[in-house]
């Protein structure tokens, strides 16, 4: 990754309680999340750019308490989804 875009996710992960920068690779394969305006479930897959409306009425924080997803990995997983992988 670039020294840019590098900067760029680690001051965004700043605002992110419970992120850290890590190597795409040692994330899980997917995570939930709850997008920020509308407050619908997301699902969110590694390295896939973007996030997809889950339909089902599911709690995310279960979903990826079930899948071993931590609350760090999830915020970091949000704030590659948006913007670089």
């Amino acid at each position: 990754m670039p020294n840019t875009e590098r900067a760029i996710i680690e001051d965004l992960l700043t605002h992110l309680p419970h992120a850290k920068l890590r190597r795409t690779a040692e994330l899980p394969p997917r995570c939930y999340s709850t997008h920020p305006v509308s407050y619908d479930p997301i699902l969110i897959v590694r390295g896939v750019a973007g996030y997809s409306i889950v339909t089902e009425d599911i709690n995310v924080n279960s979903m990826n308490k079930m899948l071993g997803v931590s609350d760090e990995q999830v915020d970091e997983m949000v704030c590659k989804s948006m913007f670089v992988w």
